[in-house]
């Protein structure tokens, strides 16, 4: 790929991602960089600036390892070096490093990753139930009706809990969370999950997760 091409695939991911976007090869030098949408850093325009980042910043990143990186991995800040957090992902072919494309961290690398998968693959996730579902309200009331034993679903939830598998438990109290109407046992899902979110925000990495989390309580 040229650089006229590069450029076009960068500038085409920012939009996609509403994040900006840069491209460095494995030397760190810039190939490429998007337009940006109020989340550069100092490092990030002394970078656009100089096609290359500050020889310090390089030397911080590869001592973290990025260069034997084979998945994308979030780098924390560094305000003595006027970086902000960031997500690497490493460019490779055949194994092979080529570069690395990288986005100022707005929350977890999690979520930028599913926003790139999401852009490159469409909105479908694969699952046949998913192309033409009913409201989701309509679908919690049919999962909750076919439930006779909710209590059991309660108890299972509580079970994970406390064996610290609180994200498997959130799973599974959705099965009855999720529905509407006042049934005792699905009020008695809300409030357990409420419960689960605020365990989830106290580990949560990001603040955008912390946020969400929250506002579930």
């Amino acid at each position: 790929m040229d650089d006229v091409g590069l450029q076009e695939v960068v500038d085409a991911l920012a939009v996609r991602l509403g994040r900006s976007v840069a491209v460095d090869d494995a030397g760190m030098r810039l190939l490429a960089a998007s337009r940006h949408v109020g989340d550069e850093d100092a490092a990030r325009v002394h970078s656009v600036l100089r096609r290359e980042a500050a020889a310090e910043n390089i030397r911080w990143v590869l001592s973290l390892g990025i260069a034997s990186w084979h998945g994308p991995g979030r780098i924390e800040a560094n305000p003595a070096l006027g970086a902000d957090a960031r997500v690497c992902v490493p460019v490779r072919r055949h194994g092979a490093l080529l570069g690395y494309l990288w986005l100022i961290d707005y929350g977890h690398r999690e979520f930028i990753v599913r926003d790139i998968v999401r852009s490159e693959t469409g909105w479908w996730d694969g699952n046949p139930t998913t192309l033409h579902p009913r409201p989701p309200a309509v679908a919690a009331a049919a999962r909750a009706d076919a439930i006779t034993d909710k209590q059991a679903v309660l108890d299972h939830a509580a079970r994970l809990r406390d064996a610290g598998r609180v994200q498997e438990a959130l799973h599974v109290i959705d099965l009855l969370a999720l529905a509407p109407g006042d049934d005792p046992n699905v009020v008695q899902a809300r409030k357990l999950k409420s419960d689960l979110c605020a365990l989830r925000r106290k580990d949560a990495p990001s603040y955008v997760s912390r946020s969400c989390y929250g506002t579930s309580q």
